[in-house]
């Protein structure tokens, strides 16, 4: 019976740390902190030795994608070490993880401000300027909260009451 990847990974990281002979319980100890650097790579050798003979469950598609790869499954083991250090109640001090930079990503995703970037790259130096405040025009707006209309006509009459709408 073949575990999935993020059981295997806490089991792994638990049981190493008892093997190590480190205080630590789970849901109350910050993992990340105990472990050493070598502690870690470990946990990535055996994660990634799992997902190879099969005891860790991998999809379809991720064995298609990585059979004849290993550095890149390796690279994605490690990966998945790391998330479960950061986002797994039981190795992060049972806290809800919260993203560091919320909404980072949002400008990577649009398409104008990536085909400014692209531009702002391969124009001569004269022109690089007016490229520049083009981009800064179009973070500006994507950074710029959405307002929300609401139709509060819309909403139950006793919840309007409450809110005193």
């Amino acid at each position: 019976m073949s575990k999935t990847q993020s059981e295997s990974t806490i089991n792994a990281i638990i049981n190493l740390c008892t093997e190590q002979g480190y205080d630590h319980s789970p849901h109350e100890t910050i993992y990340k902190d105990i472990l050493t650097k070598d502690d870690v790579t470990s946990v990535v050798n055996f994660v990634t030795a799992g997902m190879i003979s099969g005891d860790i469950t991998m999809t379809d598609k991720s064995h298609a994608k990585f059979d004849n790869d290993p550095k890149a499954l390796r690279r994605y083991a490690v990966g998945l070490v790391n998330d479960r250090l950061r986002k797994a109640k039981a190795l992060n001090g049972n806290t809800t993880y919260a993203y560091k930079n919320p909404g980072k990503l949002t400008s990577s995703r649009d398409p104008e401000l990536k085909a400014l970037m692209q531009t702002i790259e391969i124009v001569p130096d004269e022109h690089k300027a007016d490229v520049q405040v083009e981009i800064d025009r179009r973070r500006a707006e994507l950074d710029k909260p959405k307002m929300v209309e609401i139709n509060y006509d819309a909403l139950p009459p006793e919840l309007r009451a409450k809110l005193n709408i």
